[in-house]
């Protein structure tokens, strides 16, 4: 079972200390970019970092159900939800390489998420790399407890190729 599979079980966000220090080496790795970690829209988002495993090469993300994030029909609007993978790509990729930027990314649907639900994970994961672009895929599921345990519910997938900035002499 991998960090990620785990995480489903008990899904606990990273300590404040570890998010400042992951937030600290990504912003070391971005001196002089003038980026900002994290992204503002992430913060608008109310982002939490679950899970992070290096070995892995993958992370896992919380984010709220929010009104403001609904559609007309009351279900979080697909928009937002390709944001919030997005946003889980965006951090794995610092992870991983140099800074780069989204090239593809293509969602699939699958189920509505009700504003019933408390929030969403996003499960981001390498797939390949090579030495112009990552390659990258992600799952985004909710959780609820029910008699029988915890359920699981998978909303969207996506994959998503990452270009790899050169840097710039």
């Amino acid at each position: 079972m991998s960090n990620a599979d785990s995480i489903s079980e008990s899904p606990e966000k990273l300590s404040p200390e570890r998010m400042q220090m992951l937030f600290a080496q990504m912003s070391k790795m971005l001196e002089g970019t003038g980026m900002t970690v994290p992204p503002p829209i992430f913060t608008h988002m109310q982002g939490e970092f679950i899970d992070i495993d290096f070995d892995s090469n993958s992370m896992v993300i919380r984010f709220p159900i929010l009104e403001k994030f609904e559609n007309p029909m009351g279900y979080m609007q697909g928009g937002m939800i390709a944001a919030a993978i997005d946003n889980a790509l965006g951090p794995l990729s610092f992870m991983l390489a140099p800074p780069s930027v989204t090239k593809t990314m293509t969602l699939n649907y699958k189920r509505p998420i009700p504003k019933t639900l408390d929030s969403i994970l996003v499960h981001a994961q390498l797939d390949s790399k090579t030495e112009k672009e990552l390659h990258l895929s992600a799952t985004v599921s909710s959780e609820v407890k029910t008699e029988a345990g915890l359920e699981s519910t998978v909303h969207a997938t996506a994959t998503a190729i990452q270009v790899i900035l050169r840097k710039q002499s």
